[in-house]
C-alpha cells in the first residue's frame, strides 16, 4: 500500500512537469518556426541583390566591350594617320627624288 501511495504521489509531481516540458517545446518550435520564415525573408533579399548584382554586370561587361572597339578603332586610326604622315616625310627627305 505504502508503495502504491508512493507511485501516485511522483506520478502526480511528474505530471505538472511533463506539461511543462511540453509547453517550453511548443515555444521552442514556435521559434524555430519564425526563425525560418525570418530566414526564407532574408533569402529572398539576398536573392533580389544577387539578381540586380548579375544584371550590373552584364551591363558593364557589354559597356567594356563597346569601349574597347572604340579604343582599337582609335588605335587604327591613328596608326593610319601615323603612317601617312610618316610617308610624307619620307618623301620629303629623300635625295634624288622629284616630290
Amino acid at each position: 500500500m505504502f508503495r502504491a501511495l508512493v507511485l501516485i504521489l511522483l506520478s502526480c509531481l511528474l505530471a505538472p512537469a511533463h506539461a511543462d516540458d511540453k509547453a517550453d517545446a511548443q515555444k521552442q518550435l514556435e521559434a524555430a518556426r519564425s526563425d525560418v520564415a525570418e530566414l526564407k525573408k532574408l533569402l529572398q533579399q539576398l536573392q533580389e541583390e544577387k539578381s540586380g548584382v548579375q544584371q550590373d554586370l552584364r551591363k558593364t561587361e557589354t559597356e567594356m566591350g563597346q569601349l574597347e572597339q572604340q579604343v582599337r578603332a582609335c588605335s587604327r586610326s591613328c596608326g593610319r594617320a601615323k603612317r601617312k604622315s610618316g610617308a610624307s616625310t619620307l618623301r620629303k627627305k629623300t635625295p634624288g627624288r622629284a616630290p
